[in-house]
């Protein structure tokens, strides 16, 4: 992790990732690589196959649809991204970023609606579940709030609202009751 020290020059942004102890870089990355294995490695591997395809398999029909859309903007993994699909969460976003950067906004908008938009927000609720530390919670809320951002008139969703405390209180409701309202 070489960018540690252009992550800590952003403003506002080493406060929200938890990188602002300028203490030992190396113990820093150690740890940060721990949560990464603990969260993605262990628990959550991030690829849409597992999210949208009823198999929930690696390299399943979604892994090939993604490929072909790679294939398409003539764009492919680097050898040196290590994935054992192509639909690898890192993978998509790299994709979509240089092909922003490339000037094909239009694959790139595709990569969102077909792929990116139909998995990321059950995946990052998932996520969120694992109460990763600080550095990964605030990278999963800017990593669904900038993929959600580029749907057209789609706005982020909002957090998921907290289960009435009282669940009995739907039973007292004339509409649960079986009663109508009168006209």
């Amino acid at each position: 992790m070489t960018d540690l020290p252009a992550l800590r020059a952003m403003p506002g942004f080493p406060d929200a990732l938890a990188l602002q102890a300028r203490g030992d870089d190396a113990a820093l990355v150690e740890a940060l690589a721990v949560e990464y294995q603990r969260l993605l490695g262990f628990n959550l591997p991030p690829y849409e196959s597992l999210f949208v395809d009823p198999s929930a398999m690696l390299q399943a029909p979604s892994t090939g649809r993604v490929r072909t859309l790679y294939r398409e903007a003539g764009w492919q993994i680097p050898s040196d991204v290590r994935a054992a699909a192509d639909d690898h969460l890192g993978a998509e976003l790299l994709a979509l970023a240089e092909l922003f950067a490339s000037g094909r906004p239009a694959l790139a908008q595709r990569l969102v609606d077909q792929h990116l938009a139909r998995w990321l927000p059950v995946f990052i609720e998932a996520y969120e579940r694992l109460d990763p530390a600080p550095f990964y919670r605030t990278l999963g809320a800017l990593t669904l709030g900038t993929v959600m951002g580029m749907l057209p008139e789609a706005p982020c969703p909002a957090p998921r609202a907290e289960l009435d405390s009282d669940p009995g209180r739907a039973a007292q409701s004339p509409r649960a009751a079986g009663s109508s309202d009168p006209a």
